[in-house]
């Protein structure tokens, strides 16, 4: 028998070699193959266990992360109605926002304030151009002391305080709050307008209702809008910022927002709180142009 060279020896024993590494491979695919298959359940228990420790917003992440891994590794058994009930969810969840625990909404700017009619709670006088807005409450706390440490703290709120910067120069909106009259004369394009500034009866005025609209969004990315509203606000005189070069003139409204026994239109509040400051109302879409007659005004609706 004739032998093979060297070279040709080598060349079989590898190409050999490499089949035999192949087979291995082969059956370690298949293996772990079944492997998987078999323990699919068992795995994607696991990460849902894991998941139920992460609390707050992780756990919204790492649930929506899980169902995407079971549908890819084939335990995915969600149904349509699964996946819209589960805390969090995935493809139609934002459509439900009901759906999120407290119900959370975002504000991002500030579109629109006006003073309402205190008998149908409709915009009465709009705060034209607004720029800027501040809500925020006046607080005061009382600490009871003893044995060295403090045994309990209480607090309360006096009244919220309410800024509203704009870029115009509301005469209508003034006289409203002050209690004094535009006076005119002349016709268009040729006619004059005059307002008094701060006079001392204006520093008595009658409280107002007030309303402050904030473009909105739920956690599910579905347009909303917030309104605050202001039951009862004692107006303060008015200031300007400016005239300055180049940066304009601005008008400051502010007030302090008292507690009511009633709502913008009167109406008596619920017994469950009888006091209150106003509410925060979020509507369905983007409520554009003036404002109407506000939903939930004692307080009604279903308790979410």
């Amino acid at each position: 028998m004739k032998r093979l060279a060297t070279p040709q020896a080598l060349v079989i024993g590898a190409a050999v070699l490499a089949g035999l590494v192949v087979l291995f491979l082969a059956g370690i695919y298949v293996l772990v193959s079944w492997y998987v298959q078999a323990n699919d359940d068992r795995w994607c228990s696991y990460f849902a266990v894991v998941t139920q420790h992460v609390p707050g917003d992780g756990d919204r992440a790492l649930v929506i992360e899980l169902r995407q891994a079971e549908r890819e590794a084939g335990c995915g058994r969600l149904s349509t109605a699964d996946a819209l009930a589960e805390p969090g969810g995935h493809a139609g969840m934002a459509t439900l926002a009901s759906s999120y625990a407290g119900t959370p909404f975002e504000g991002f700017s500030l579109s629109h304030a006006a003073i309402l009619n205190g008998a149908t709670g409709a915009e009465a006088s709009t705060v034209y151009g607004v720029r800027n807005g501040t809500i925020s409450t006046d607080q005061g706390n009382f600490e009871n002391t003893g044995d060295d440490v403090v045994l309990s703290e209480h607090f309360w709120i006096n009244f919220a305080n309410v800024t509203i910067e704009e870029g115009f120069v509301p005469f209508s909106t003034i006289a409203l709050i002050t209690g004094t009259t535009v006076t005119s004369s002349g016709a268009a394009g040729a006619d004059y307008y005059a307002i008094p500034l701060w006079t001392l009866n204006s520093m008595n005025a009658v409280t107002q209702p007030l309303a402050i609209r904030v473009p909105s969004k739920d956690a599910g990315g579905q347009v909303r809008t917030l309104d605050f509203v202001l039951y009862r606000v004692q107006f303060q005189p008015f200031n300007f910022t400016g005239p300055s070069y180049k940066t304009g003139l601005s008008c400051s409204i502010a007030g302090r927002a008292l507690f009511s026994g009633v709502n913008e239109i009167g109406g008596a509040l619920p017994a469950s709180y009888p006091q209150s400051i106003g509410r925060l109302v979020a509507w369905p879409g983007a409520q554009t142009g003036a404002f109407v007659p506000e939903p939930f005004g004692a307080g009604g609706g279903t308790i979410v």
